[in-house]
């Protein structure tokens, strides 16, 4: 689930730099508390299917071990976001982070808001009672659901967009959107070495 974002980075921007890295690790955090929680719920689902899934039971030490897990992933996409800003490519001469400092303070509330179903989904796990469990678990899932696209519509929205060179106006778009300059470049660098090629095989 975490390798689409960075093929599609590596298409757009023609490598795998700290971008592509950043977007990869982001969505393979998500992926814990998302999928964790629903393992719990769809748990009897798995077991009769022949899957031994790591949520168990209320009170097993299984379900401690996923929730914990879940707990620390939120912990690692905040870290992960306070990076993004540092984290980006080369465009040119300069180096572009992949969002503004602007960001980190929405994430900041994205994830604090996560970390808190997950937590409770914790506590609700250690306890004795499966419906309150059940029902930490679903809050978990669904603020999983909502978390993803919020937070990518907030790096579009802060998108970080490369200094203007002396007697250029700013830029208007966001650089990694214009996929057709990349695409024209490499055609006019394949077609140069369709000439050199003849060139040679004429000289030979």
């Amino acid at each position: 689930g975490a390798i689409p974002p960075v093929m599609g980075w590596t298409a757009v921007t023609g490598g795998i730099d700290g971008g592509a890295l950043l977007l990869g690790a982001l969505l393979f955090s998500w992926q814990m508390p998302h999928f964790l929680s629903l393992a719990y719920m769809m748990r009897k689902d798995y077991r009769a299917g022949g899957y031994k899934m790591m949520p168990q039971e209320v009170g097993t030490k299984e379900l401690t071990r996923a929730s914990a897990a879940m707990i620390r992933h939120c912990f690692y996409l905040q870290g992960l976001c306070m990076a993004a800003p540092y984290l980006g490519t080369c465009l040119g001469a300069s180096y572009v982070g992949l969002v503004d400092p602007m960001f980190v303070l929405e994430a900041t509330v994205l994830n604090g808001t996560f970390l808190y179903f997950a937590m409770a989904f914790h506590r609700a796990g250690g306890g004795s009672s499966a419906g309150q469990a059940n029902s930490a678990a679903r809050k978990t899932f669904l603020a999983s659901l909502l978390y993803l696209p919020l937070l990518l519509g907030c790096m579009v929205f802060h998108r970080a967009l490369p200094a203007p060179a002396e007697g250029e106006e700013g830029s208007k778009g966001c650089p990694f959107l214009d996929a057709s300059k990349i695409v024209s470049q490499d055609k006019q660098g394949e077609q140069g070495d369709v000439l050199v090629a003849v060139e040679q095989t004429r000289e030979a």
